[in-house]
């Protein structure tokens, strides 16, 4: 360095050393000054991302919250014992809690996919509750019944609203393209199903007159010995 500096080998010239100390400050203190700078504003670059994460998580779950209390307070506007509330009022309440519900999760920022599956996880149990409430498969569910929504049990015997209508049965069903988390279960083999402790006889049994589980065995035996 000191050739390049000054053009001549190291002198014993302390006015020559001098010169050199100069020339090293004056060439490497900017380069570590910047280097310091370049990192504090990387840092705070760093710090600035985890506070924003840490805000949209924050919020994130403030919308989850909303929302599953939102679907609590939907099915216990409608519930009444084992039977739906036989009431106009309580209907539109329904549904509008459950759209809010909705709005609430359309919040929730696609940066966090967790809190996201805790909302799908939560919607799936109140869709579970309300199913069972409203029992849509039953011959004696209030869906087959005319009376129940033509004039409801108030002194002014109004009719179900339509749109309230639309909302809770749409909400009960299994949204279209949504994955069901069981799809990556696989069911039992022959072999599992044999090999079941003691504890699960009942449903070892159980499964072995399945019909597929029936298929399958006799598959196993028709094969041959070599």
């Amino acid at each position: 360095m000191w050739w390049k500096a000054f053009g001549y080998l190291p002198s014993k010239d302390s006015n020559a050393w001098d010169h050199f100390g100069s020339f090293v400050g004056g060439t490497v203190s900017p380069l570590l000054s910047f280097a310091a700078f370049a990192g504090l504003v990387c840092t705070i670059i760093h710090e600035r991302a985890l506070s924003e994460k840490k805000d949209r998580e924050t919020e994130d779950m403030r919308h989850l919250e909303l929302a599953a209390k939102s679907l609590e307070k939907a099915f216990n506007a409608l519930a009444n014992g084992d039977r739906p509330v036989h009431d106009r009022l309580a209907w539109l309440n329904c549904a509008r809690l459950i759209l809010a519900s909705n709005a609430a999760a359309d919040l929730v920022s696609a940066d966090s996919p967790s809190i996201r599956n805790m909302y799908l996880s939560e919607r799936s149990y109140w869709r579970s509750q309300f199913y069972d409430l409203l029992r849509p498969t039953s011959g004696e569910a209030v869906g087959m019944q005319p009376r129940f929504f033509e004039r409801d049990s108030s002194e002014h015997e109004s009719p179900i609203d339509e749109r309230s209508i639309r909302v809770i049965y749409e909400f009960i069903r299994w949204p279209e393209g949504e994955a069901d988390v069981l799809d990556s279960i696989s069911p039992y083999t022959n072999e599992e199903v044999n090999s079941l402790p003691a504890t699960m006889l009942g449903i070892k049994i159980a499964l072995q007159r399945r019909p597929h589980y029936r298929r399958a065995s006799a598959r196993a035996i028709s094969v041959p010995f070599n």
